[in-house]
Order: structure tokens, then sequence, then C-alpha cells
């Protein structure tokens, strides 16, 4: 089986683990970058109880803190951080919610561009059971920028844009057309 495969056993079957190990299996002998070797022990430490819970098992959590930016490098790498911390790695403005739900302030370009280049905007990552379930913005110019890198990141991923109703005809501009995903 190719990935594709694979992914799409996964989101038929989403509250099975055999799916999930057998893409892990795949990952760690066919995965090509970093994000794949990250991919393949979230699943395994993740989906490592017998049965599916509600909750990952507790170790899981501490990994996600030190481990989440593998997961998602083309997503962050769209954007530039924004200074917070006293160490590089705290570049990101970071909260943790129920230790799966991770609060970023990534710094994007405008659109159009404006004075000043960049403006932070606040996306939630949720990360569950070896994937980022799902990412939600507040902004349509976050969702445009981050749609297409997040989803090569997490092809499983539920990305969504929150407050989009005010202006749907500006929002569809940013997006590419008037068939865009609101």
């Amino acid at each position: 089986m190719d990935r594709e495969a694979l992914l799409r056993v996964i989101a038929m079957h989403p509250h099975e683990n055999t799916p999930r190990l057998e893409y892990a299996d795949w990952l760690m002998q066919y995965g090509s970058c970093d994000r794949d070797a990250a991919t393949s022990e979230f699943i395994r430490m993740s989906c490592s109880v017998g049965c599916r819970q509600k909750r990952m098992p507790y170790e899981v959590y501490g990994w996600l803190i030190k481990n989440w930016h593998r997961l998602v490098p083309k997503s962050l790498a769209v954007g530039v951080p924004v200074e917070s911390g006293p160490t590089p790695q705290q570049g990101w403005r970071i909260n943790w919610h129920n230790g799966r739900k991770k609060e970023v302030l990534i710094r994007l370009a405008r659109l159009p561009p404006k004075r000043g280049g960049y403006r932070p905007f606040k996306v939630v990552f949720d990360f569950a059971f070896g994937f980022l379930d799902r990412c939600e913005t507040w902004s349509p110019v976050s969702f445009g920028q981050l749609k297409q890198p997040l989803l090569a990141d997490q092809p499983l991923c539920k990305v969504m844009c929150h407050g989009t109703t005010r202006h749907p005809q500006r929002v569809r501009s940013l997006l590419g057309g008037a068939g865009a995903d609101l």
C-alpha cells in the first residue's frame, strides 16, 4: 500500500488503532523526512493502548509539548515566529489547553502587502491519536495562507476558519474564487 491508500483507510475507520499503527510502520520503512518520523512516533505512543479511549496515554502529552512542531513543519515555515520566549525554540507564542490543543501566534504576510509586512494571527492546533486532528483560525488571511501547507503536513486535518461570514466576497477573493472553502 502507498501513503494515500493508508490515509484513506484511517479516514474510513477513524476510531480504530490498527490502520494507524500500520501507517506508522509504513512511515518507519518509507518515510522521507523528520515529519514522517515524528508522525510515526506520535501514532505509536498515542495508539499503544489496546482499545481507543477518549484520552491518549499520559506520556503522549509530554511528547507533544517537546515535539509538536515536528508534525507541522511546512505550516510553521509559512510564518515568521513571534518573539516571546527566552529561547529560539519558544519563538512562537504558545499556550496549551487540555494537553493536546496548542494555541500558536504566527506572523504571516499581510494581504494585500502593507507597511510592516507581517501581522500575528492566532492559530489553534488540536492534536489527537497520531495526527493533527483540527486546525482553527479566526482570519481569512491566515486560513488562506495556512490551509495548503497544513494539508501537506497533515492530510487528515480539518482546517476551519471562524468569523468569515461578515465579508464573504472578500474572503472568497483571498482564498481564490467563488468555490473557496469557508
